[in-house]
């Protein structure tokens, strides 16, 4: 229930972006910023703003998140699988690239946001342990020594879905990743023949909280990517055994309408942003109790 159009205006912002800032993170317009008023869709510049932001002040060197546009280019030209489609976003890990050898291999969580195109609508994949297909989970078996828990990683993609789960999108992200995480692998390390796409396999999320209208779809992107990385046991940990349930994790309950936090959160960073400043303060209304609202 989201739109993914990007409806950015060429006017001018009242407060524009420092230099710094304008060449790492997309630039938003004023109809942009806009979208975080009730009612209204959050589109594909504000999540990638928020996300892109919120990974390199939470994730450090351990998460990576894709653009919102990745999943469509994979897909696109009626590739019949994520082998197929690599080539449309071959391009696209080059940062990753550069900071590592193994590139999106060397992260231990991956976020995908996904545009459900039918029904115009915002979800969140988040891939972990890639490297677990790979020739790295045998390395790191061998440095955990006899550590039984360990011996047979597996890359898990859980779905986080405001309403509800679409089995239909979950298997058609799992058939594409599959592929492209192999090819991405064998372009990467040229050691193809030793990915393990049987590694991949599906996570279960219980009792997901979700959302009460028609707009905040993109706003519970932002939550549960949030919320995730804040609570690293659960993004780095608990995601990993495949099932979990939201009520063991009070701070995932994200309440009837977190839309008032990111709204906050969105005038922070907006002035974090025009000063160049982007330390952790504007992340203070989305650390607030949620039961509070």
């Amino acid at each position: 229930s989201n739109n993914s159009n990007n409806n950015s205006s060429n006017n001018n912002n009242n407060m524009a972006m420092s230099d710094e800032a304008a060449t790492r993170y997309p630039r938003l317009s004023d109809l942009d910023w806009a979208r975080l008023e009730d009612g209204h869709n959050l589109n594909d510049s504000l999540l990638d703003l928020f996300l892109k932001v919120l990974t390199q002040t939470l994730g450090g060197s351990r998460v990576h998140c894709f653009s919102t546009q990745f999943f469509s280019r994979l897909i696109s030209q009626s590739a019949a699988d994520g082998h197929a489609g690599w080539k449309h976003v071959k391009t696209w890990t080059k940062q990753a690239r550069k900071a590592s050898p193994v590139g999106i291999f060397a992260f231990d969580a991956l976020l995908l946001p996904l545009h459900h195109e039918e029904e115009e609508h915002w979800s969140l994949a988040v891939i972990s342990r890639p490297w677990a297909c790979t020739i790295l989970a045998r390395d790191d078996i061998q440095a955990l020594g006899s550590d039984k828990a360990a011996k047979s990683p597996q890359c898990v993609v859980t779905f986080f879905d405001s309403l509800g789960r679409d089995k239909a999108m979950e298997e058609k992200v799992l058939h594409y990743m599959r592929g492209y995480l192999s090819e991405e692998w064998t372009d990467c390390s040229g050691l193809g023949e030793d990915f393990d796409i049987e590694k991949v396999v599906l996570g279960e999320v219980e009792e997901l909280p979700g959302q009460s209208n028609e707009n905040d779809c993109g706003v519970f992107v932002l939550e549960y990517a949030f919320q995730l990385m804040w609570n690293s046991q659960l993004l780095f940990q608990d995601l990993v055994s495949r099932t979990i349930n939201c009520t063991d994790f009070p701070k995932l309950l994200a309440g009837a309408s977190p839309r008032k936090r990111w709204r906050l959160a969105g005038t922070l960073l907006r002035r974090a942003l025009a000063a160049g400043d982007l330390s952790k303060g504007w992340l203070q209304p989305l650390c607030d109790n949620p039961s509070t609202e």
